[in-house]
């Protein structure tokens, strides 16, 4: 698809990294739909009125209405955030619809359905309100808004400084994330993430519109899970580490990779591309 209404199909699907890069910036793709880079373009030949023998996808049409297609997907989206929002909870997984790379090289793993993955914050920590402690949603909308407000307008609070501003729709809500995690590039099952590193005093909030799975929904149960340390050994303790108490949680290494099941990876995708 190449955006205007205009839709090619053919008989072989090909998801070459030629072609995901062309179906999701249009790069690589002249007007009839060809790919030149692709891998397999001898398998999508056709016979084109006026030109003979062509290579690419095979341009057709169809209509595309406001209700059927855009407000069919909010209504969507609404609905599985309902699903999402009652498992919510500071320090679980999730993934969100990826609206950008973090890098050239990830466009390796550019497929349909393509995500990020992230991890929730506490709202409590942050507004410093110990009645908010436990939950995600920074802030719940009732109507059309720009936040957080500007500096300076009545409702703005210093914790706000770092919050990007964008619009929220009525039923959305702000969601508090203690940081990002894409994929790696040299894994190329696309399957390994690691921290991805905001900038200083940058404080990440997601617009709930764009969550798509949370881990300990039974439907996608979204779970990245670290790689595992080898088991000390009881002869290799010493006395006093034996008798020592509990230690505290370890603070989360910005180098941790972590590591993703391929039928989650799956499961996800086909949540984001139909949603």
């Amino acid at each position: 698809m190449r955006g205007g209404g205009r839709v090619g199909g053919a008989r072989y699907s090909c998801w070459c990294e030629a072609h995901n890069l062309a179906f999701h910036s249009g790069a690589g793709m002249n007007e009839l739909l060809d790919v030149a880079a692709c891998k397999r373009r001898h398998l999508l030949s056709y016979q084109h009125r006026g030109r003979g023998t062509c290579y690419g996808y095979e341009e057709g049409k169809i209509e595309c209405t406001q209700a059927a297609g855009q407000q069919n997907a909010k209504t969507r989206a609404k609905a599985l955030w309902k699903e999402l929002k009652r498992v919510l909870k500071p320090g679980k997984f999730g993934a969100a619809q990826a609206r950008e790379l973090w890098s050239t090289e990830e466009q390796v793993h550019m497929r349909p359905g393509h995500f990020w993955a992230l991890q929730f914050g506490d709202a409590g920590d942050l507004l410093a309100d110990p009645s908010r402690k436990g939950t995600v949603v920074l802030k719940e909308f009732s109507s059309r808004e720009y936040w957080p407000p500007n500096e300076g307008d009545p409702d703005w609070k210093d914790v706000y400084r770092g919050i990007p501003r964008h619009r929220y729709d009525p039923g959305e809500c702000a969601l508090l994330l203690r940081c990002y995690v894409h994929r790696t590039a040299d894994d190329p099952e696309g399957l390994t993430f690691v921290r991805w590193q905001e900038k200083p005093g940058e404080i990440l909030v997601l617009n709930s519109s764009e969550l798509r799975a949370v881990e300990g929904r039974q439907a996608c149960d979204f779970k990245l899970t670290p790689p595992r340390q080898p088991k000390e050994l009881r002869q290799q303790q010493t006395r006093a580490k034996k008798k020592a108490p509990p230690a505290k949680e370890k603070q989360f290494d910005p180098k941790m990779r972590f590591r993703l099941e391929r039928e989650l990876d799956r499961d996800t995708r086909m949540v984001c591309d139909y949603t």
